[in-house]
């Protein structure tokens, strides 16, 4: 595809454009029942033609060694904690029917107190928890990664567009920066039929609960959380993160 052509990327579903690490593609695209994990997705992504976009949500401890070795660039995307943990909340609870139900689901004041432990890497859908999976990269970082921050996009899209470019060794004219960032935008990516709705396929989520993209508000977590959680969130994250260097996350 061309760079910058955005057009090609509206109908062509996000799952068709990259090869999975973690997952089968026979989940993704809801050619298994929700309890089968499908085949192994390793030997499709290792025999797929370049260029190769892969996906992957495991921590670093679990990424494949020629990754850690810096032999391809890796984009590692990182949002506030705080929206990341309600995002993942709405997630187990609406759509990841494999786990919760109706009659028995997950409730906000279970989920937090779990979360303010800083122990929620035992929960279903979790691989680690915010704090261990972004230390490990942040810590074993190099020149082959770029830590894409979802919050930095929405309030500089362009310079965030063009920084990400450098590293990928692209050159953009204005006319194409106007265009991905013009795709880009959460209400435009939402309309899409290749990106909204990522999740429409896949069996163990319910989707018509549970959309792919939901609100997008940097600020939405002030809605759910209290005072307290909040406080309480902000001396675990000091805890956890202190003396990492890690970017200060943006809250608002």
């Amino acid at each position: 595809m061309k760079c910058g052509n955005t057009s090609e990327l509206w109908n062509k579903h996000i799952h068709d454009r990259l090869e999975f690490l973690q997952f089968s593609r026979e989940v993704v695209e809801g050619k298994v029942e929700p309890d089968d994990p499908g085949s192994n997705p390793l030997p499709p992504a290792a025999a797929a033609q370049s260029p190769r976009v892969f996906f992957n949500h495991t921590s670093y401890e679990f990424a494949p060694d020629d990754i850690k070795k810096g032999k391809c660039k890796i984009i590692i995307t990182h949002r506030n904690p705080k929206s990341t943990y309600l995002s993942w909340f709405y997630m187990l609870r609406d759509g990841l029917k494999v786990f919760f139900t109706r009659d028995h689901p997950l409730t906000w004041e279970d989920f937090s107190a779990a979360m303010l432990t800083g122990e929620t890497k035992d929960m279903a859908g979790f691989n680690g928890t915010w704090f261990d999976f972004y230390k490990q990269w942040w810590e074993n970082r190099n020149a082959s990664m770029f830590f894409l921050n979802y919050e930095a996009i929405i309030k500089d899209c362009k310079a965030v567009i063009k920084e990400l470019a450098e590293f990928l060794g692209k050159d953009l004219n204005d006319e194409q920066l106007k265009n991905i960032e013009e795709h880009i935008k959460f209400d435009n990516l939402k309309k899409s039929p290749g990106f909204g709705q990522a999740f429409a396929r896949t069996k163990a989520i319910a989707y018509e609960d549970s959309p792919h993209m939901r609100k997008g508000k940097i600020e939405d977590w002030k809605n759910v959380f209290t005072v307290t959680q909040s406080e309480q969130f902000d001396r675990l994250y000091l805890e956890k993160m202190k003396d990492t260097g890690f970017p200060e996350p943006i809250y608002e």
